[in-house]
C-alpha cells in the first residue's frame, strides 16, 4: 500500500493548519506556509509575525510546518487562542496529497512527546497515526475509539511535518468562524491578488 493509497482507503480530505488573521495575510503575500525557523528571517513578515506558541517545544523540528490531519488539534489551539485573545483565526485546509511529497513526516502524537511518540516517512508512519492505541503526553495510552469517522487520527495531537514551506497552490479552503471573517478574508485574498480560494464558514471546526 502507498501513502496515497491510505488517503483514499481512509478518505482523508484535508491537511489543516490553524493561524491568525494577521498570519494568513503573511501566508497568502507569500504564497507559502513557511516553517518557524524562515520566518523571523523573512523582513516583509516581521510587521505581522504572530507566533501561535511562545515557546518552541521541538527546537529540533523548526525547518517543518505542523499540520493535522482533518481536524486542528484543539489542545494547542486554545493554548494559541489564550495567547492572543484579540485575534481572529483561520483554519487552512491544504490537499491531502501533499502527504506523498518527499521528506514529509508522520508523528502519533504531539511532536514535542519525543519520548513516546513514533515518527517517520512512507506509508507504515503514517498508517501507525491510526493505530488502536498510540502513546501521548506522559507516555499515557490513547485508544481509537468507534466512533472515530475513518479520517481521524488516534490522537488529536498527531501531525504531519512539512519540510521548509508548503506552496498556497495546494490550499482547498479556508475555514472561518462568521460572515465578517469570511469578508476579512475576501478583502485580504483581493488586496494580495491572491488566486481564489473557497471561504467556508464553519465555527464548529473551532470549538
Amino acid at each position: 500500500m502507498t501513502v496515497e493509497e491510505v488517503i483514499i482507503q481512509r478518505g482523508i480530505t484535508e491537511v489543516v493548519h490553524f493561524t491568525t488573521h494577521p498570519g494568513l495575510i503573511g501566508i497568502l503575500n507569500q504564497r507559502q506556509l513557511k516553517a518557524r525557523s524562515l520566518l523571523k528571517e523573512d523582513e516583509t513578515l516581521e510587521f505581522i509575525l504572530k507566533l501561535n506558541t511562545s515557546k518552541i517545544y521541538d527546537p529540533g523540528w523548526k525547518s517543518y510546518v505542523n499540520l493535522s490531519i482533518s481536524r486542528i488539534n484543539r489542545s494547542l489551539f486554545g493554548y494559541s487562542e489564550n495567547w492572543h485573545p484579540t485575534e481572529s483565526w483561520r483554519i487552512l485546509a491544504f490537499d491531502p496529497t501533499i502527504m506523498c511529497h518527499t521528506g514529509v513526516q508522520f508523528v502519533t502524537t504531539n511532536n514535542a512527546y519525543w519520548q513516546h511518540l513514533r515518527r517517520g516517512t512512507g506509508v507504515e508512519s503514517l498508517a501507525a497515526l491510526f493505530a488502536d492505541e498510540v502513546q501521548g503526553i506522559y507516555g499515557r495510552p490513547i485508544p481509537r475509539l468507534n466512533h472515530m469517522p475513518n479520517s481521524w487520527t488516534t490522537d488529536i495531537q498527531a501531525e504531519v511535518l512539512y519540510p521548509n514551506s508548503l506552496s498556497t497552490e495546494f490550499l482547498k479552503s479556508i475555514y472561518v468562524r462568521n460572515g465578517e471573517d469570511a469578508d476579512d478574508v475576501a478583502g485580504a485574498l483581493a488586496a494580495l491578488q491572491h488566486p481564489d480560494v473557497p471561504i467556508r464558514i464553519e465555527p464548529t471546526l473551532f470549538s
